[in-house]
């Protein structure tokens, strides 16, 4: 029997066509996901695919709904907020309520009314260094099943009317809510926003103080609209027991005819309300308000969302 002797010099033949094999199959898959996910970009943009396979590649993959800036809203968050809306909705036209908002209306309520507001507060929130912490969720989470009994109450009614549990409920509602009232408190406080109306405010209370007459104050410094005159826009007019705050009403139901109060902040204004005269049978009180238009959250919207780049994906 002869003996084969390997060749030292003889260089060997790589596994090439192995290799070869398995980048082509990598290719292969890559090419196939990409077109994939090409084809469900189409659908969801294209023609507004949605249900629950398309949530459940979406909540893997964060194809965008819309873009504020640099910050993306993702199709997970927009269609669980959707779902959430469109069974609520459902459940008020199973109570025969009327004029309630399309779908499509619903989409664009959700989409830009909501999530995009959301982080152009979220822009402010961080400006003002507002922070909604996460005990501050909790504590209104506690508050909110108090009220409705217990937590399995409150998770019966969500999943009732919404669809959805706690967690989502305190994410998707709680906490946009939170940074909403905390910037509220902070925004009318700010003198680098509303620091020329508390001026104003100040200088017609000084007055007051000094003996000129409450008419002419008011006259001078008051930002009220004639139109609004009853309204609780303007705090001038008439009003019937329970149609203002309680705690305000409350206070000035403690005037005598003449008096004025304080400054007062009130949401969009400061103001100086005056008792012209009361009847405490009837719950009436007539009221005159000096009073100075403060910008409140919305106004600060407004204007971040002007200067925003905005741009909307899904439908």
């Amino acid at each position: 029997m002869k003996l084969k002797f390997r060749n030292p010099f003889k260089k060997e033949k790589a596994p090439i066509k192995t290799a070869t094999f398995i980048l082509g199959l990598i290719l292969s898959l890559l090419v196939l996901i990409i077109v994939f996910l090409g084809i469900i970009g189409w659908g969801i943009y294209g023609l507004n695919w949605q249900g629950s396979f398309i949530e459940s590649v979406v909540s893997i993959v964060p194809y965008p709904a819309a873009r504020v800036n640099s910050h993306f809203i993702l199709c997970s968050d927009y269609f669980k907020d959707l779902n959430a809306a469109r069974k609520f909705y459902d459940k008020q036209r199973s109570n025969n309520v009327v004029n309630l908002p399309n779908d499509q209306k619903l989409k664009k309520i959700i989409l830009e009314d909501r999530l995009v507001e959301e982080v152009l507060i979220e822009n402010i929130a961080d400006r003002l260094n507002v922070i909604v912490a996460e005990i501050d969720a909790d504590n209104k989470l506690n508050e909110i099943i108090n009220n409705y009994g217990t937590k399995e109450d409150l998770e019966k009614y969500l999943l009732e009317w919404y669809g959805i549990g706690i967690n989502d409920y305190k994410k998707y509602f709680i906490k946009p809510n939170l940074y909403e009232d905390f910037l509220e408190i902070k925004i009318i406080d700010d003198v680098s926003i509303n620091g020329k109306a508390r001026e104003k405010i100040d200088e017609a209370y000084a007055k007051l103080k000094s003996g000129i007459d409450f008419d002419k104050v008011f006259e001078e410094y008051s930002e009220f609209k004639e139109e609004d005159n009853g309204s609780t826009k303007s705090m001038t007019g008439n009003f019937l027991r329970g149609e203002l705050p309680k705690p305000l009403e409350d206070s000035l139901f403690l005037l005598k005819a003449g008096q004025y109060t304080d400054v007062i902040k009130l949401p969009g204004s400061y103001s100086i309300i005056k008792l012209i005269n009361k009847d405490e049978d009837k719950g009436l009180l007539i009221l005159k308000t000096i009073l100075v238009k403060t910008k409140n959250l919305n106004d600060l919207v407004q204007e971040e969302k002007e200067k925003s780049t905005i741009k909307i994906y899904a439908y």
